[in-house]
């Protein structure tokens, strides 16, 4: 998990076994009687193509009492998924990840099969990331709490800055590790060019090294939308307008709404943070009845997931479906994240744009309706 020491555990460089194992060690009887071991390689994940159906391949291990034996069969730098047997694949809590290369030896010692939690040790890279995480865990506990409303959302950005701390002083104490690889591509925007200068040039050949170029991109591109978002929310771009169809199947043009303050509140009914969002919303809408108009853009959904999900939360406001197809309107706009609501004055120029659950939206919008 990603939200963006000091001195923290130092990682002895470990020479290559010739064997190459993947050895599960069980400290509580396991909940079923096999394990599931999938791997990808890195260069197929890191290939550049954006692909959502990245090759794989899965085996299925027998577990002898409290050990499993698993052969590293990867051709390459892989990451490995291990799951139990009868437990689905795709939830967080049912899976342990890590990274290998050929020949490594890798240990991993289960202490729960529910949730499924582990320690991975046997290589520098494993060995330093395992580090990492156990510093980390604190902090991402807290952050599960907020997600859970356990812990105020206020709490957020000083958790945000201990956990990008933790990273940036692995990378300052352990330059040559193979796991500030890992560090870094965890770290926090404002951060990654300053660090990615501190790593070790040795560590370009670390596994995880082609993740970097990656993420680099990324993070770029991030920059030059930011700065379009900029540039967009100056009070002098006029809102491309667009039309699509309502859930009724007519029509729905931004421009036929000049003279209202409009909200493009883009949303889809996967989104937590979206449906957590709809009733302050919702207080909003009839707050500023007659003044204001809000056209919620589906994202990601199917028509039919789409039309449920608009009864289901009884939304009030217009409706439209917005195909995922290349040039739709989150490319337009452009949605960095979800939900994010763009606020439009009566003439029809773009005011502000907000990404995420953010109170400073409704600050916004009073200070622009009177």
């Amino acid at each position: 998990m990603n939200i963006r020491t000091s001195t923290l555990c130092a990682t002895a460089l470990l020479p290559l076994c010739a064997a190459a194992d993947i050895t599960v060690n069980f400290a509580q009887p396991p909940l079923s009687d096999k394990i599931i071991s999938t791997y990808a390689l890195i260069s197929d994940i890191t290939d550049g193509s954006g692909r959502r159906n990245i090759p794989t391949v899965t085996d299925t291990v027998a577990i002898n009492g409290m050990t499993a034996q698993i052969p590293v069969t990867a051709a390459g730098n892989a990451r490995y998924n291990l799951h139990l047997a009868g437990t689905p694949a795709n939830s967080r809590g049912n899976i342990v990840d890590f990274y290998t290369s050929p020949g490594d030896n890798i240990a991993v010692d289960i202490l729960s099969s529910n949730p499924l939690v582990a320690e991975i040790s046997g290589t520098p890279l494993m060995d330093g990331i395992n580090c990492l995480q156990k510093q980390l865990a604190p902090i991402e506990e807290k952050v599960s709490q907020i997600q859970k409303g356990l812990l105020p959302e206020s709490e957020f950005p000083a958790l945000a800055a201990s956990y990008d701390k933790v990273l940036a002083d692995f990378i300052d104490s352990n330059p040559d590790n193979p796991a500030s690889v890992y560090a870094l591509i965890s770290i926090d925007d404002d951060r990654f060019f300053e660090y990615e200068k501190k790593l070790s040039p040795s560590l370009s050949s670390s596994p995880l090294f082609p993740f970097i170029k990656e993420d680099k991109n990324q993070r770029l591109e991030k920059q030059r939308i930011e700065q379009q978002k900029k540039q967009l929310t100056s009070g002098n771009v006029s809102a491309p307008d667009f039309t699509l169809n309502d859930a009724d199947g007519k029509p729905v043009t931004l421009s036929q709404f000049h003279g209202k303050w409009v909200v493009l509140d883009f949303w889809g009914s996967w989104c937590m943070w979206c449906i957590k969002g709809f009733p302050a919303l919702k207080d909003a809408y009839k707050k500023y009845e007659g003044k204001l108009e809000i056209i919620g853009i589906d994202c990601g959904d199917t028509p039919e997931t789409w039309r449920t999900a608009i009864k289901k939360y009884a939304l009030p406001w217009i409706n439209v479906y917005n195909p995922s197809t290349p040039g739709n309107l989150t490319e337009i706009y452009p949605v960095q994240g979800f939900p994010t609501k763009i606020i439009i004055s009566p003439e029809g120029k773009i005011i502000d744009m907000v990404t995420g659950e953010n109170p400073a939206f409704f600050t916004a919008l009073d200070s622009l309706i009177k």
